[in-house]
């Protein structure tokens, strides 16, 4: 297993702190991306084939999402603990960390933004902010898949500093209204938004309360990327990974496993999991008798 490198710059730390994102780029390398929006095609047209995609109900109408992806294609057991990003999750959340959950996002045109801002996690954690001290509760991790280096083309949108805003207005949706009734008609998003511009293989990361939201696109292109949520081991998970686990074709690694749940021995406490630390560095484990 290869050891994690657990340091991330100061420099990144200090923006994603203060901003709220860190964009990585080229995290995932190009011929990467390429064999992985190739099968990232595949399950879509397989998933529309079979009417089996997720359409949320802020979503515009030509946009949806495939979820527990794992399940669907071992081709993303690498992107569990990629290397490209992985040492500045485990940075950020600390080695107490988990995958809870991946899914495939597919936007489609549309003249207005696709979503309007929200926070993730529900309402009950919309106004659980992160400090200048403490660990983050839950980051995502976005591969990007097709060209976003222009406006309008589905970009992830997103306020700078608003992870650790208060939401003043909560609703089911966490959609963050004082934000969302700013948007022009046409699609224009506020003065204090802006657009992640990125290419194939560049990752964003980002917490749960970064009040954020994709735009319009007009370039006729679908965009793909991929999600792979993290959070401390302390919170639910989005989705149980125990087919993968008991998938023994699948070549996962001890640190993947330990992601996806297995705490190792029968009973073992997901507060005190063994050798979590060990683990989650890719060092050795000793043998236990």
């Amino acid at each position: 297993m290869t050891q994690v490198n657990h340091a991330i710059s100061a420099l990144e730390e200090a923006r994603f702190r203060t901003d709220g994102y860190l964009l990585l780029k080229s995290a995932v390398s190009m011929e990467e991306a390429k064999v992985l929006l190739e099968e990232v095609d595949r399950l879509v047209r397989k998933a529309n084939e079979a009417g089996a995609v997720l359409r949320e109900p802020y979503y515009h109408e030509g946009s949806y999402k495939l979820t527990r992806i794992l399940r669907l294609s071992a081709a993303f057991d690498r992107l569990i603990d990629h290397p490209g990003y992985f040492g500045r999750l485990v940075s950020l959340i600390g080695t107490h960390i988990q995958l809870m959950g991946a899914e495939i996002f597919v936007r489609g045109a549309a003249e207005q933004t696709i979503t309007g801002f929200h926070t993730d996690l529900g309402p009950g954690l919309q106004n659980i902010l992160p400090t200048d001290e403490n660990r983050f509760l839950q980051i995502k991790a976005q591969l990007f898949l097709t060209d976003l280096s222009v406006p309008d083309a589905s970009n992830f949108a997103l306020i700078p500093g608003s992870h650790r805003q208060r939401i003043s207005r909560f609703n089911e949706l966490c959609m963050v209204d004082e934000v969302n009734r700013q948007i022009a008609p046409d699609g224009s998003l506020p003065a204090q938004a802006m657009q992640i511009l990125a290419r194939p293989g560049d990752v964003l990361l980002f917490p749960h309360s970064l009040w954020h939201a994709v735009g319009p696109n007009r370039t006729g292109r679908t965009r793909y990327s991929i999600t792979l949520r993290y959070g401390q081991l302390a919170l639910r998970p989005f989705e149980r990974f125990d087919p993968i686990l008991a998938d023994h074709s699948r070549k996962l690694t001890a640190r993947q496993r330990r992601l996806l749940g297995d705490l190792g021995e029968q009973g073992a406490s997901p507060y005190r999991p063994p050798f979590q630390d060990q683990i989650i560095a890719g060092m050795a484990v000793p043998r236990q008798s």
